[in-house]
C-alpha cells in the first residue's frame, strides 16, 4: 500500500518518504509484538496480509490511474484515523495510567497520528496551489482549543496534552479533505470512495477474525483488542455504505457484496449495541432526506 520513490533526487523527495517509512515501522513493531504471543496470531496475520494484498491487486487492475495522484495515500491515512483508537493491546493498572505513564499502545497511536500530521502538511501545499474557496472553519477549533487550555489544570498534564493535540489531527485531515473536493469533484469522490472500501475490507477481516479467535467478554461479539461498541460502530459504518451505495461504489462481485452484508449485520446483532443500531436508523434516514433534496 505504500509507495516509495525509486531515488531520492531531492529534499521533497526524501521527506515524501518519510510517512512510508514511518508506517512500515510502526505496523512492523506492532505486528512483531502481536504475532509473539502464539501462533494463531500468526496464522491469523499470515491471511489478513494475504487477503489484503489480493483486495489491493484487484484495486489496482480495476484502475491503473488514481485521478488523485498527489493524494493517493489519504484513504489510507483516513482507515487508519478510523481504526487506530480503537484498539487496545496492552493491559495495565488504572494507577499506571493516572500517573501518566505513556504505555507502548500510547505510543503507537501518538505515532500514527504524528504521521498522518505530517501527511496532511506535506499535501496541504498541493491543495493551496489549486486556490481553493476558504472554508468556514473557526467554529470547529473550539473544542480542540479549550483541550489544550485545560492541560494548565489537568490532574493528568502530559495524557491531557496528547489527546487535546490528537483532536486537531481528523480536523486538519477534514480540512484538507474538503479543500481537495472544493477544487476537483473527482478528486474528491475518489478519495471518499477509496476511504470506504479500505475501511469495508478492513472491517472484513477483522470481523472474520473475531469470528476465528471467538474471545467474547460478556458473550458480546468483538474481535481482537477491541471493544464491542467501537467493533459495533465501525460495522454500522460499513453497512451504511454497502446498503447507500452499493455494489457500484464498493466495486464488489454479488457474492461478495452480500456476504459483506450478512457479516457486518451478524457483528452488529452479536456485538448487542443499542445505541449504535439507533445511529444505524438514524444514518439511514438522513441518507434517504439527502437523497430527496
Amino acid at each position: 500500500f505504500i509507495s516509495l520513490p525509486a531515488r531520492a533526487g531531492s529534499i521533497q523527495n526524501v521527506l515524501s518518504t518519510l510517512p512510508g517509512v514511518g508506517a512500515l515501522l510502526v505496523i512492523a513493531v506492532a505486528c512483531g509484538r502481536w504475532v509473539s504471543i502464539n501462533l494463531r496470531n500468526a496464522v491469523l496475520l499470515a491471511g489478513g496480509v494475504l487477503l489484503l494484498g489480493i483486495v489491493e491487486l484487484r484495486r489496482q487492475n480495476a484502475s491503473k490511474a488514481s485521478p488523485a495522484k498527489p493524494y493517493r495515500h489519504l484513504p489510507l491515512a483516513w482507515t487508519a484515523m478510523l481504526l487506530i483508537s480503537t484498539f487496545s493491546f496492552q493491559r495495565r493498572s488504572p494507577l499506571e495510567a493516572a500517573q501518566g505513564r505513556a504505555s507502548l499502545e500510547n505510543l503507537v497511536e501518538l505515532a500514527v497520528y504524528s504521521l498522518i500530521a505530517f501527511y496532511v502538511w506535506s499535501r496541504w501545499r498541493h491543495v493551496s496551489e489549486r486556490k481553493p474557496p476558504r472554508l468556514g472553519v473557526t467554529p470547529f477549533f473550539l473544542w480542540p482549543t479549550v483541550a489544550l487550555v485545560s492541560t494548565i489544570w489537568s490532574v493528568i498534564p502530559v495524557f491531557t496534552l496528547g489527546r487535546s493535540l490528537e483532536l486537531f489531527v481528523p480536523l486538519f485531515l477534514s480540512i484538507l479533505t474538503a479543500r481537495i473536493w472544493c477544487t476537483s469533484a473527482a478528486d474528491g469522490h475518489f478519495i471518499w470512495q477509496s476511504t470506504m472500501r479500505y475501511l469495508v475490507h478492513t472491517t472484513t477481516i477483522l470481523a472474520l477474525a473475531g469470528f476465528a479467535v471467538r474471545d467474547w467478554p460478556d458473550n458480546r461479539y468483538t474481535w481482537p483488542f477491541s471493544s464491542s461498541g467501537f467493533v459495533a460502530v465501525i460495522a454500522s459504518v460499513c453497512l451504511l455504505f454497502l446498503i447507500t451505495g452499493g455494489r457500484r461504489e464498493a466495486r464488489l462481485s454479488p457474492l461478495g457484496f452480500w456476504v459483506r452484508v450478512l457479516l457486518f449485520s451478524s457483528v452488529l446483532y452479536l456485538s448487542k449495541t443499542r445505541s449504535v443500531l439507533a445511529g444505524l436508523a438514524l444514518g439511514l434516514i438522513t441518507v434517504i432526506w439527502l437523497a430527496g433534496r
